[in-house]
């Protein structure tokens, strides 16, 4: 029987256009001597584009994303034998038409993609409830609550105010259905989400717990040490490894100091460490299938392991990936305008500032210390506006808040 090779290559738009990576498969484009299909989120430069048939993939219309809901709830569409509640058949249409509004909305960062609209289905699938008798099964069980909090792990990475506005989306367009389906009033920090979903089982890791995104709002890596303070991190080396990359030339180009730190890595993936990346996109292409969670799951009685692959210089090799292995991923905001689509979708993001920290800190003083405070804040601003803020040498909008965070903290330590 007669057999070709088939290349697929995914995401392929990830090369970059300007060094024209993908103009080593023009001759194989030509002879067509290897089949090949790609999958991209943008289309090709003319150059590839005219040496292959190009299938433009339409947006999911309002029955693509019921059955895609209704997939990623466990449920199904007209099943005579297990019968959704009325009201968590509106509620799904709500979600869907809020995903809609979202994707329309100029207001917002376009950062958002289907994949963070499957991830928070999935993570509502667990507080569906089932009920079974002789005769059917009835499920239900969505609550404001439950809603809230997938929104907060799936769709953040955004101010406060813009979060607020995404959060309105959805819930005005499941209140359209469901009258009483009222927005709860409390929030959680972004420390609390953080730290929260690293906690989560190995079950609900593997159905819905990606892998983290933190966008630095400011310029010297403020976030990381804050992140340590509040508990997310626990920077003991047995327990996590950060990985910090020079943009120095001489390290930009050392391919060996690449392949040393992916090695590092591959020994974290096996022993179950947390690792935070910081400035180290030279090697986000060789760790694409472990961002992705692309895993392949080898089961045997009672033990199971998981593997993934990681390209270590010319090869790709494949590596256990433990059940506790957690990564966190950290860039600035000034960095994110450059990232591609398809990168951002693979992580749950969050957007942490020095005056996120601030707030948090300041919450949990006593009302009197917290009033003293906010003055302190105020006459402080007074100042800086009154003199100029073009007089003070090195001012940033992070400035003030780490001097208050920092007389906090010291204040602290003399209470000690």
């Amino acid at each position: 029987m007669e057999t070709r090779c088939v290349v697929f290559l995914d995401e392929a738009s990830l090369p970059d256009e300007k060094k024209m990576i993908l103009k080593v498969l023009h001759p194989y484009l030509d002879e067509c001597k290897v089949a090949f299909v790609a999958v991209a989120n943008k289309a090709f430069d003319a150059a590839n584009a005219n040496r292959m048939v190009c299938i433009y993939r339409s947006l999911p219309s309002e029955k693509d994303q019921h059955i895609l809901a209704y997939g990623c709830l466990g449920l199904q569409i007209d099943n005579q034998q297990q019968r959704v509640n009325d009201r968590l058949k509106k509620i799904i249409d709500g979600l869907c038409q809020g995903y809609r509004w979202l994707l329309s909305t100029q207001s917002i960062l376009q950062i958002y993609h289907d994949r963070d609209f499957i991830y928070m289905l999935r993570q509502l699938r667990f507080e569906l409830t089932t009920t079974t008798d002789e005769q059917e099964t009835r499920v239900d069980g969505i609550t404001p609550l439950s809603l809230l909090h997938a929104l907060e792990e799936n769709f953040n990475g955004i101010s406060k105010e813009k979060f607020e506005e995404l959060i309105q989306i959805f819930f005005e367009a499941v209140k359209k259905e469901c009258p009483d389906f009222r927005l709860p009033s409390q929030r959680r920090n972004i420390p609390t989400i953080l730290h929260q979903s690293m906690k989560l089982d190995s079950v609900r890791r593997r159905l819905y717990g990606r892998y983290k995104l933190i966008i630095d709002e400011s310029e010297d890596e403020s976030a990381v040490r804050l992140l340590a303070q509040s508990g997310v991190l626990d920077l003991d080396q047995n327990k996590t490894v950060v990985f910090r990359m020079s943009d120095f030339p001489d390290d930009v180009n050392n391919e060996l100091r690449n392949v040393e730190i992916l090695s590092t890595i591959k020994l974290c993936m096996e022993t179950g460490k947390t690792i935070l990346m910081i400035n180290t996109g030279r090697i986000h292409g060789s760790l694409y299938d472990v961002f992705n969670q692309n895993f392949s799951i080898m089961a045997t009685g009672d033990n199971r392991k998981i593997w993934s692959k990681v390209a270590i210089g010319p090869k790709t090799i494949d590596v256990i990936v433990h059940e506790d292995f957690q990564c966190i991923v950290h860039i600035n905001r000034n960095e994110f305008k450059e990232i591609p689509a398809p990168f951002l979708s693979r992580f749950q993001k969050y957007s942490l500032s020095i005056q996120d920290f601030y707030q948090i800190r300041l919450a949990k003083l006593l009302i009197e210390e917290q009033r003293l405070m906010k003055k302190v804040e105020q006459k402080a601003q007074s100042f800086i506006e009154h003199v100029g803020q073009q007089y003070f040498y090195g001012l940033s909008s992070n400035t003030l808040y780490s001097c208050l965070l920092e007389l906090i903290e010291k204040n602290d330590e003399e209470e000690r």
